[in-house]
């Protein structure tokens, strides 16, 4: 145990996800600088741009029509969880990358129209491209983790039958329900179908925005605790013999979820890039000059 009470372990945990945030977002915003242009964000290996943006969009106001109901419903104490954190996280990802995509296809329709413009192809990625990389790297992978751990863990621990049966009975309701079954395996279809369709690039120092929000959910998990003197989720008790062990274990399942989005990315690339090409950006309409006339011969 530390000074503060924390099992050693559970400090550890933490501690190496703030040092991986902090390094690794450094050199992930590096690479992006170097690396990445804006056709990254907006085109797509397995149809034209304007698929994508229609899918982005579409995925948007799902994302939207499920925040805007629950929290009407529920109000806002359902910030507390992290499910809702990266649902609104994933609807923000979707908004950023649909503003990229329309972007996008102004671009090209006023290079279709002869207007001089910039191609995405020789646009490096912007504030708005960058943001959307990154919020795609956190939610690609949690997606994943969120769903694994809610029906692998969560669920069992609150249905168990050491729990009040009018706690089960509530829990059993808003756990098995349209809502979540939205937040807790649709969002990975939604992301999934993403991660099929873009370009985007998911690297190793990608993960530091992982570890970043996950770090900062965890500043709130602790700050809930202070003032409530409770733990959001069952799991995450410190005090229990088992901390140590929940605590690696969700740190370990974060890192799978990445590692399984960056392989997917990197197969993805490795068997499609080689027939599919980025469609090149129309060039503007150049009106034709006459033809020189001739100079007359002499006789």
């Amino acid at each position: 145990m530390t000074a503060g009470g924390l099992p050693a372990a559970v400090v550890l945990v933490k501690t190496c996800g703030w040092l991986q945030a902090l390094f690794f977002v450094r050199e992930a915003n590096r690479q992006v600088h170097k690396l990445c242009k804006s056709s990254d964000v907006t085109s797509s290996f397995l149809g034209s741009p304007d698929v994508l943006l229609a899918y982005r969009l579409l995925m948007l106001a799902w994302g939207l029509y499920i925040g805007i109901g629950q929290l009407r419903d529920k109000g806002p104490y359902v910030f507390v969880f992290y499910t809702v954190w990266n649902w609104w996280m994933l609807t923000l990802f979707f908004a950023l990358a649909s503003a990229a995509s329309i972007r996008g296809w102004r671009r090209r329709r006023a290079a279709r129209r002869g207007r001089p413009t910039d191609t995405e192809q020789q646009h490096a990625a912007d504030w708005l491209d960058r943001a959307a990389i990154a919020t795609f790297t956190i939610e690609a992978p949690l997606t994943l983790a969120i769903d694994f751990l809610t029906w692998t863990l969560l669920v069992p621990m609150l249905m168990s039958s050491s729990q009040d049966p009018a706690r089960i009975q509530f829990w059993r309701q808003r756990l098995y329900c349209f809502e979540s079954y939205n937040q807790h395996a649709f969002n990975a279809v939604m992301m999934l179908g993403e991660l099929l369709l873009n370009r985007i690039p998911v690297t190793f120092y990608s993960s530091g925005w992982l570890a970043l929000w996950s770090s900062v959910y965890g500043v709130w998990s602790g700050v809930f605790y202070a003032r409530n003197g409770r733990f959001i989720y069952p799991f995450l008790d410190a005090h229990k013999p088992y901390a140590w062990a929940s605590y690696l274990g969700l740190y370990a399942v974060h890192w799978v979820a990445f590692l399984l989005v960056m392989g997917a990315a990197s197969a993805k690339r490795r068997l499609l890039a080689r027939d599919v090409q980025v469609a090149p950006e129309p060039a503007p309409a150049v009106a034709a000059q006459p033809a020189a006339a001739e100079p007359k011969k002499r006789r």
